[in-house]
Order: structure tokens, then C-alpha cells, then sequence
């Protein structure tokens, strides 16, 4: 008799722990979905601010508050990640290109995910034509912001904010560098000592011209190629 009381709380203990597991798998599974489905709304509106502003990608999110149905309050919803539950729970990436008719390719990441602050590469993002996939896109473990171009006749020096958006310590990219007066050169970027996860640092490296022209007026692209992190 005890054996078969045994046995039944083991097989009710089974069954409870079975429903626990696909009731979270199911939440797993639907907190994705929405994520999605706001990644995709977010992704309409970045669209309906391109049509509005000559095919040009906004230069910041907050930009299509105007053209979300709800403004601000649907604004914040949607940037409320209920996979990461972040508030901002997505990053948007500027593409490179000025214009989404100039953006190469569909694998050109739009919308990141972030879990405690960074980019969560496990997780799906929004791509230039509005798809939610996963991708791996080395573009996404590092950040580079121009802070300065001098033409100094032969090359230009540019001075870069290089962020290490990953979760493990940066120890180089490699950055490709295209437009006037530069036409397309591959540089690498030293991040040593490492830069850790969520770390920043102000980096110079010199990129050789290949036709005249003060850099000042002219413009440069940059697009991550490559990156190194430390294990």
C-alpha cells in the first residue's frame, strides 16, 4: 500500500513538474512573439518615416513617435521588451547608408535586443526589410561613432569611439571605411588593452587616400567587417 501511495505522489510530482515546464516554455515562447510583433511595429513606423523624409532612415528612434497610431504612450509600450523586460528593451541601429534604396542587402540589422543594457546576439533582431530573424552579425558586437576626419594629403587620420556592444571582452575589429575622399579601405581597429562588455574608448588610426580632396567636405561609411573577442 505504501509503495502505491509512493508512486502516485511520484507521478503527480511528474505530471505538476511537466505542466510548471510548458507553462514556461509556452510564456517563453509568447514573450518572443510579442517582441517580435513590437520589433515589427516599430519597424512600420521607421518605414512610414522613411516615405515622409525622402526615403531617409531617422536618425534617432525617437523620431517616429509621430507616426506610431498612439504616440508616446505606444511609443514606450513597444519599447518595453517583454522577453529581456527592458525599458528600453531595443536598440536601433542607424544603417550606415544615408537612404534605404543605398542599403545593401537584407542582413543590414535595424533593431537590436538588449538584456541588462547590451545587445543580446542570441536573440532575434529587425532587419532592413522589416524580417525578425536570428543573425550572426559581427556589426552588432561593436559600436564605432566618428568623432573626427583630418586629411593629412596622403591618408586620413579619423579619430573613432569604439563600444564593445558584446558580452565578452573586445580585443579588435576590423572596419571598412568607403566614401569621399577614401574610397574603400578595410582598417583594423586595436581595442587593447580589451575593452569590456559596455566599455567605450576614443581610438586614431590612419586610412590611406586614394584621390584628392579636403576630407572635411567630403564623407565617409563605416561598416564592421570583422570582430576579435577574448575567450
Amino acid at each position: 500500500m505504501f509503495g502505491s501511495t509512493r508512486r502516485l505522489r511520484f507521478v503527480v510530482t511528474m505530471a505538476v513538474a511537466l505542466v510548471a515546464l510548458l507553462v514556461v516554455v509556452g510564456c517563453g515562447e509568447g514573450a518572443e512573439r510579442r517582441s517580435g510583433d513590437q520589433m515589427r511595429a516599430l519597424g512600420r513606423a521607421i518605414l512610414a518615416y522613411a516615405d515622409a523624409n525622402e526615403d531617409r532612415w531617422p536618425d534617432r528612434i525617437e523620431d517616429i513617435i509621430p507616426y506610431l497610431d498612439g504616440g508616446q504612450s505606444a511609443f514606450d509600450r513597444l519599447m518595453n521588451n517583454p522577453v529581456t523586460g527592458e525599458a528600453p528593451g531595443y536598440e536601433y541601429a542607424r544603417p550606415r547608408r544615408p537612404t534605404l534604396r543605398l542599403t545593401e542587402g537584407t542582413q543590414t540589422v535595424v533593431l537590436y535586443q538588449l538584456r541588462d543594457g547590451l545587445r543580446d546576439l542570441e536573440l532575434p533582431v529587425l532587419l532592413g526589410d522589416m524580417a525578425v530573424e536570428r543573425v550572426e552579425h559581427p556589426a552588432g558586437q561593436a559600436a564605432l561613432r566618428v568623432e573626427s576626419l583630418e586629411d593629412q594629403g596622403t591618408h586620413v587620420r579619423a579619430r573613432l569611439r569604439l563600444t564593445n556592444r558584446s558580452t565578452k571582452p573586445l580585443r579588435s575589429v576590423h572596419v571598412e571605411f568607403f566614401g569621399a575622399p577614401i574610397l574603400t579601405r578595410e582598417v583594423e581597429v586595436l581595442g587593447f588593452p580589451p575593452l569590456r562588455p559596455g566599455q567605450s574608448r576614443t581610438v586614431e588610426v590612419n586610412v590611406e587616400q586614394t584621390r584628392g580632396g579636403p576630407s572635411g567636405t567630403g564623407y565617409v561609411w563605416l561598416s564592421v567587417t570583422r570582430v576579435e573577442l577574448a575567450e
